[in-house]
């Protein structure tokens, strides 16, 4: 059995060598994929990540779409995390009051991720939190809690 696909040829695409390099090149070349292959900086992150983590009773994960999702796929892979990660992707002020009325800034770190450093909705949720720390009167805690 043969798959017609209508107004759609894919036979140029599949065998052309020239998008398949073009596409492995790509993928080859984009440093998020090849942290793994750089030992030294894979050492490091590892170090930065164990001390990051001392301490803490959970980690409070920010951001939007790609930069929240690749962690929630990682963390849905540990079988047993040794800490307790909470991911919020959203601005939504009734559940960000509810969920931080009573936050520990002592026990607490907070990972927030931009990949452009622009994303608003991530901007806004540390806006938030950095407010909450003013209130607390814990600003200088939360920022030593905070990548």
């Amino acid at each position: 059995m043969k798959i017609k696909y209508i107004n759609s040829n894919f036979d140029n695409i599949i065998n052309n060598k020239n998008i398949n390099q073009t596409i492995f090149n790509t993928i080859k070349n984009l440093p998020s994929l090849n942290i793994v292959l750089n030992k030294n900086l894979l050492e490091e992150t590892k170090i930065v990540s164990n001390q990051f983590k001392k301490n803490k009773d959970k980690i409070i994960i920010f951001g939007t779409g790609g930069s929240n999702l690749g962690a929630k796929a990682l963390h849905n892979i540990i079988l047993n995390p040794d800490i307790s990660l909470e991911f919020y992707d959203n601005v939504d002020p009734f559940n960000f009051e509810k969920n931080f009325k009573n936050i520990d800034f002592d026990s607490t770190g907070f990972l927030v991720v931009s990949k452009s450093g622009k994303t608003p909705e991530t901007l806004s949720q540390f806006s938030c939190l950095y407010q909450k720390a003013i209130e607390a009167n814990k600003v200088q805690k939360f920022f030593s809690n905070t990548l």
